[in-house]
């Protein structure tokens, strides 16, 4: 970005400026698949392949079978269960004092239970976003296990 340009983005008023930052991210992401999609069939054609594409992977179905298992793990009066919510790489830590506190109250109060767990989505799929930005192809069924 030029010096005229950098100026005039930090002269926008902020709503503005989310706006163009917004726009930029989806016509980037837009850009990536056009190109994933032409690669994906260059290849295919190169390498005499002709095969259809794997099936897309529904990873919002995905992440709710992950929700839903992280919420039975905060909910449940075993110990032994809550303790494999932290084993989940995609944990919000922040809550790591909250869900051990909760421990001693059986059970958990839903709604504490439920925005955990809304962070625990959204912290994939911050992961899964970020893997497919830098190219790599995400196995679905080894992806973030807990």
């Amino acid at each position: 970005m030029s010096a005229a340009q950098d100026r005039l983005f930090r002269e926008m008023p902020e709503t503005e400026a989310r706006e163009v930052v917004e726009a930029a991210r989806r016509e980037y992401f837009a850009a990536c698949a056009r190109y994933e999609g032409a690669a994906d069939a260059y290849n295919r054609i190169w390498h005499g392949a002709l095969r259809p594409a794997p099936a897309p992977v529904d990873w919002k179905a995905r992440f709710q079978g992950y929700a839903d298992a992280a919420r039975a793990e905060l909910l449940s009066d075993d110990p032994n269960d809550t303790n494999k919510y932290f084993k989940r790489e995609a944990r919000d830590r922040r809550f790591d004092a909250v869900v051990s506190a909760a421990r001693e109250i059986k059970p958990m109060p839903e709604a504490i239970a439920d925005r955990i767990v809304q962070s625990y989505v959204a912290n994939l799929s911050v992961i899964k976003n970020r893997a497919e930005a830098e190219g790599l192809k995400l196995d679905p069924d080894n992806f973030m296990m807990p």
